[in-house]
């Protein structure tokens, strides 16, 4: 049945379908290998639930597993490195201790040189203490700080006597020395008691 409507449209309807352009492949059947294209569909093999879920929870827990290995294996090679830079940085700081502190007798005898009055020591001490406070080298023994076993040792003790109070350094027989917070060598004082 075709109709023209007034606007001119062709509307007419072609069963065979719209011939393939050019370009197009043409349409190929795929045989279904095991079913019979006239019978009936086979039944296929009945699905046991039962099975799958538990194949399913199996895969599932071992993924678990295998994942909660990953998991401890990188926290610990995270915890090996963060302890392997502490005990190089302790290593190093170690080893610059034990430096500065062969270097005390050469500040000893500085000491011992300016005491006695010889000339120009005084610049290579400041020098060398400018050095080494730098890496951390703190001289310990004030007279007139309070006295702290920590870092003093008390060699002489005197009665306290007017200006000086009670546990108080009044001179300093030694110059002591510490190395970040850790003491390489006490200082020897006269304390007030």
């Amino acid at each position: 049945m075709t109709s023209e409507p007034e606007s001119g449209v062709d509307l007419s309807f072609d069963a065979s379908g719209p011939a393939p352009a050019e370009d197009e492949a043409p349409e190929v059947e795929v045989p279904v290998t095991g079913v019979e294209a006239d019978g009936p569909a086979p039944e296929s093999a009945p699905l046991d639930v039962e099975a799958l879920i538990e194949q399913l929870e199996s895969v599932t827990s071992e993924r678990d597993r295998v994942q909660d290995q990953l998991l401890r294996s990188v926290a610990d090679f995270d915890n090996l490195r963060k302890r392997a830079q502490r005990d190089q940085a302790e290593a190093a700081k170690s080893a610059i201790g034990r430096f500065v502190d062969t270097l005390l007798p050469v500040l000893d005898a500085c000491d011992a040189a300016q005491a006695s009055g010889v000339d120009g020591v005084e610049p290579i001490v400041k020098a060398l203490l400018g050095a080494l406070e730098q890496q951390g080298l703190t001289a310990v023994g004030q007279v007139g700080e309070p006295f702290d076993p920590t870092w003093h040792e008390a060699v002489l003790v005197e009665p306290a006597a007017e200006g000086h109070e009670a546990d108080t350094v009044t001179d300093v027989l030694r110059t002591g020395y510490r190395w970040e917070d850790r003491v390489l060598r006490a200082a020897m004082v006269k304390v007030a008691g």
